[in-house]
């Protein structure tokens, strides 16, 4: 009796664990779309000096939640794997690649874009080699200034810690 008990909940678990990540992805496609930058960043396009416009697509890969920006279709993307840990922390998606970039939510249609000196959590980002903002909105991105933006990403620093 104690095996179909210890059965039955171990199937619940995994059935509520399963539809609380379909919930999670859900809520994380809802990211994708077309961004406009507030900077403009180094082209892989061949005669293009910069673009000011990325994709942002949200996928699933072997329960590996990836973020991938894209300047075109067939541009080869820049990967974030998806941190769970520090997301649940900020209480906002939160997406790291191994290059030290981070793809961190503003609100509800922007990212703050930005490589650090030191890990979420290692200490207050003051100063930071980049930083760009993405936005859905380009009248968002119009209104973004170097200033603010460092604003928000010194307070995104500090509420981790």
């Amino acid at each position: 009796m104690n095996v179909l008990k210890s059965l039955l909940l171990l199937f619940s678990f995994l059935l509520f664990n399963n539809i609380v990540f379909a919930q999670d992805m859900d809520m994380l496609r809802s990211w994708d779309g077309e961004y406009h930058l507030m900077t403009a960043e180094r082209s892989v396009m061949p005669g293009k000096q910069g673009t000011s416009i990325k994709q942002i697509q949200v996928v699933e890969n072997n329960g590996t939640v990836m973020l991938a920006t894209s300047e075109c279709e067939k541009c080869t993307p820049s990967i974030f794997t998806y941190q769970k840990s520090e997301s649940e922390k900020l209480g906002r998606p939160v997406f790291f690649n191994s290059m030290g970039l981070y793809m961190i939510v503003n609100d509800d249609s922007s990212f703050v874009y930005c490589m650090t000196t030191t890990k979420l959590g290692n200490g207050e980002w003051t100063s930071l080699p980049f930083v760009n903002f993405y936005s859905k909105k380009k009248s968002d991105v119009g209104a973004m200034t170097n200033d603010k933006l460092m604003e928000i990403v010194r307070r995104i620093s500090k509420e981790f810690m």
